[in-house]
């Protein structure tokens, strides 16, 4: 019987996965952890709390009635571009989980070297957000509008910040393969 050839392209992955005795599929793949053993839990820490600070800010940055957020294509679209890259970000990090001492090659390759591309593409979205706030503020915003364009430009000052400690945080981060024996 000819031997069962594996799967190829995005489900390659699964060549990973073979049955045991007892029927169950077990994981037999390469395994990634963060190296730095010391500073694991402060690192996690600080990358949740930025994720979720830019998820955040993104979405309360469409909830706001700031001034060319209903009608101005200049404003709104680099607002979808940060929300978009907030929320892939987002959900690198859901699929990155919380256990970064063996971390699955699949997701790895999926999460960690694409996370700093994904985080400076929010800052650059959330940058050019608040420059195109502060060319219709100056353009045609009336004086009843500064307040909400000072809050929405505050909430993207502050995505800027979140997501270029996210880039910053996994270019610094040393992720290296687990051997077998180290895995517990």
């Amino acid at each position: 019987m000819a031997k069962k050839r594996g799967k190829r392209g995005a489900n390659s992955y699964l060549n990973d996965f073979h049955l045991n005795v007892s029927g169950e599929y077990v994981y037999e793949g390469e395994l990634y952890a963060l190296e730095d053993k010391p500073q694991h839990a402060a690192k996690k820490k600080k990358f949740w709390v930025l994720t979720a600070l830019l998820t955040a800010v993104s979405v309360a940055g469409g909830c706001l009635p700031a001034p060319g957020m209903s009608n101005c294509f200049y404003v709104i679209l680099p607002y979808l571009g940060e929300l978009t890259c907030s929320l892939l970000v987002a959900w690198a990090a859901v699929r990155l989980g919380t256990n970064w001492s063996a971390v699955r090659e699949y997701v790895y390759e999926r999460s960690v070297p694409v996370l700093p591309r994904r985080a400076a593409a929010a800052a650059v979205f959330a940058a050019l957000g608040a420059a195109a706030e502060i060319v219709f503020l100056a353009v045609a915003a009336e004086e009843r509008h500064l307040p909400w364009g000072a809050v929405y430009l505050l909430l993207k000052a502050v995505g800027v910040f979140a997501a270029w400690e996210i880039r910053r945080l996994f270019l610094a981060s040393n992720w290296g393969k687990v051997s077998d024996d180290s895995v517990s």
